[in-house]
C-alpha cells in the first residue's frame, strides 16, 4: 500500500483516491493547531479505489517544522510527487 500526500487541499476534503494505485493511504491538509503546531493531516484509506467506511486523521511531526502540511505542500511545489517516504527530512 503506498502513502501518498495530495497538496493544496481545502482542510474540509477528503483525501483523493489515487486510482493509479490502487490500496492507498491519502492524506491531505488539516489546519487543526496543537499549541502551536499543525501537525494533523486528513487521512483515508482506499482499496481497490473504495473508501473504507473509517474516518481518522494522523499526526506528522517534521524536526524543525511546525506546520506540516505547508512543509508538504512546498515539497511538492519544489517537485515532490507525495508518495512517501518524504524526501529530505
Amino acid at each position: 500500500m503506498k502513502i501518498v500526500y495530495t497538496p493544496d487541499r481545502s482542510w474540509r476534503e477528503v483525501p483523493p483516491a489515487k486510482p493509479e494505485f490502487g490500496d492507498v493511504l491519502s492524506l491531505s491538509s488539516n489546519n487543526w493547531d496543537d499549541y502551536g503546531y499543525k501537525t494533523t493531516l486528513n487521512a483515508k484509506i482506499y482499496i481497490n479505489n473504495q473508501p473504507i467506511s473509517f474516518d481518522f486523521s494522523i499526526k506528522l511531526l517534521i524536526e524543525d517544522i511546525d506546520n506540516t502540511a505547508i512543509k508538504l505542500d512546498e515539497l511538492c511545489k519544489d517537485g515532490w510527487d507525495g508518495i512517501f517516504p518524504i524526501p529530505n527530512v
